[in-house]
């Protein structure tokens, strides 16, 4: 997998500057290669979209695609002057594994999602702690690296010379230069945009599954909801609606039960950006470097046994590939198996989760652990995330704080509303355990798609033990490659027609992949029915009646 960011800003077009000047556009790039490599991939995707362009005007936000032998890349302009592009390995198999919709969805994802939590790329990059503009200073780099290049031409014009007095004028220029080089560069806003790129991008695309396949798998992720429950939807909707009168800090809030949603004020898809997070941080952790901050989205792999996610899940299974992250545990012995079953009718000794979440990914009232509040870009305006559990109830707040003072004022007054609370008390009586009929979103895992997983995946150990998904990168990765081609099929024709509501594909022998697509809720719906099935119209009686009678709280 390739990631890159650059700004058409800067850099140099001039066919007498070297590759540090011509190089200087890129903002970002992964994994980190040679100065003349990334100027290859760059002037690749330059020139592809140029000639593109070249035969009629598209949208400014229309992706373009590259097919190379061993590599596939998508990208797009994301602001005025910033473009970011993800680039796949492909394989001899997989030549439709990796549709356009696929490709454009993980580039939006991977771009909305950085600029949730830290902001345009021009504006952090116009941030200077100087007071300076840091796009000033950084084409001020660029215009002294074309300096020294030709006071370094003139010294070697004037190095044969009889008169060693331009020479050495010379020499004392290209080291003048040099010295207010090294300064500007000491100042650049580069070096602080790719700590934060590095902090986020290799870890949120590894955490999607995008650095071992691009598949439609990348554009299925969706909010879980909580079965329709009007008496707790208006019970949350008076708790959180009363808080943000009472506490003018709050922007926006939502209410999640066993992990599930139950009432938002947030914006569609600003939450789902948010939950994704929230999930792949609890499901993934990370090894990091340095030690983590407040302000750090990821945790390190630090888990405990009494660890209790919110959003992920503890199921325990194997990955197919690579190192297992802490919460997917392998299949134990028999030995351990044994003492797992005996130990299960023991008291459980999970950790109760109470009060706000910490940079470790536990819970904790204010005062006893570091509180984790990463902030976040709202219409511009830099804001913080809090999470607050609370038996089987987490809220989500977005707050307005400006400073550490003023984020733990907010936060000990939502403490002293919400501990104890009593409608968090009676929603939580009333949901002691998860809906059996919970519904997975986008995937029904009837026994013939669990056949399919358990098939080609480490089998599930015992039963469930939370309502949580499966990671869609594993769920990627059971699926069989010619019912993936079919999907990739499926879900790029649904994503390239918006009129679209329904789309049939044949398998090569296994019987229908039907996709459906829920005009009020937004939501896409897959299912595979067998050869019996004849005709088109009987299946679409056939999934018709499939949501009526499992999807229909969800879908309808």
């Amino acid at each position: 997998m390739e990631l890159v960011l650059w700004h058409d800003g800067l850099g140099s077009d001039d066919d007498a500057a070297t590759d540090e000047e011509s190089a200087a556009r890129v903002l970002y790039f992964f994994p980190p290669r040679a100065c003349a490599d990334q100027l290859n991939v760059l002037q690749l995707l330059q020139g592809a979209h140029a000639f593109a362009s070249s035969f009629g005007a598209a949208a400014a936000d229309d992706a373009t695609h590259v097919q190379l032998t061993t590599m596939r890349y998508c990208y797009r302009r994301c602001e005025s002057h910033v473009w970011i592009a993800l680039g796949v390995q492909t394989r001899d198999d997989d030549a439709a594994a990796c549709s356009e919709a696929a490709m454009e969805a993980a580039v939006h994802q991977l771009y909305a999602t950085f600029r949730l939590f830290y902001g345009s790329i021009e504006a952090r990059l116009a941030t200077h702690r100087a007071g300076t503009s840091g796009m000033d200073v950084l084409k001020q780099i660029g215009a002294s690296r074309k300096l020294l290049r030709k006071a370094s031409s003139r010294v070697l014009q004037v190095r044969d010379d009889a008169d060693s007095t331009a020479l050495h004028a010379a020499h004392e220029t290209v080291e003048s230069l040099r010295v207010s080089l090294a300064q500007l560069e000491d100042t650049s806003p580069i070096h602080e945009f790719r700590r934060v790129c590095a902090d986020f991008f290799p870890v949120f695309a590894h955490a999607l599954g995008l650095d071992e396949q691009v598949s439609c798998f990348t554009d299925l992720h969706g909010l879980m909801y909580y079965l329709e429950n009007k008496h707790l939807q208006l019970r949350f909707q008076l708790l959180l609606q009363s808080l943000s009168t009472e506490i003018p800090a709050i922007v926006s809030a939502a209410a999640f039960v066993h992990g599930q949603l139950v009432w938002t004020q947030l914006p569609f898809e600003q939450l789902t950006l948010l939950y994704t997070v929230l999930r792949l941080r609890e499901q993934e952790g990370h090894v990091r470097a340095h030690p983590a901050s407040p302000t750090s989205l990821w945790m390190d792999q630090t888990h405990t046994a009494d660890f209790s996610p919110v959003w992920a899940s503890k199921q325990a299974y194997a990955e197919v590939s690579g190192s297992p992250s802490p919460l997917l545990k392998r299949r134990p012995s028999a030995r351990e198996y044994l003492a797992e079953v005996t130990n299960s009718f023991k008291a459980p000794s999970t950790a109760v989760n109470h009060g706000f979440q910490c940079v470790d990914g536990t819970y904790a009232l204010l005062g006893a652990k570091e509180l984790w509040a990463p902030a976040i870009s709202v219409n511009e305006k830099t804001c913080h995330l809090v999470v607050w559990q609370e038996l089987v109830v987490t809220s989500v707040f977005v707050v307005d704080a400006s400073n550490a003072a003023a984020l733990s004022l907010v936060c000990g007054a939502l403490q002293d509303a919400l501990d104890g609370h009593a409608h968090v008390r009676e929603a939580s009586r009333r949901t002691a355990s998860p809906p059996v009929a919970s519904v997975w979103p986008f995937v029904h895992m009837n026994r013939m798609t669990m056949g399919v997983q358990l098939h080609n995946l480490a089998k599930l150990r015992g039963k469930s033990r939370d309502e949580a998904v499966m990671p869609l990168r594993l769920t990627a990765t059971s699926v069989p490659r010619p019912l993936l081609d079919v999907l990739n099929h499926a879900h790029a024709e649904i994503a390239a027609h918006a009129a679209l509501l329904d789309v049939c594909v044949q398998t090569p022998g296994d019987g229908w992949v039907v996709a459906r697509r829920s005009g009020s809720v937004g939501r896409e719906l897959y299912a595979f029915f067998d050869a019996s099935v004849e005709t088109l119209g009987d299946l679409s009686k056939s999934m018709t009646e499939l949501i009526l009678h499992d999807f229909e709280s969800t879908f309808m």
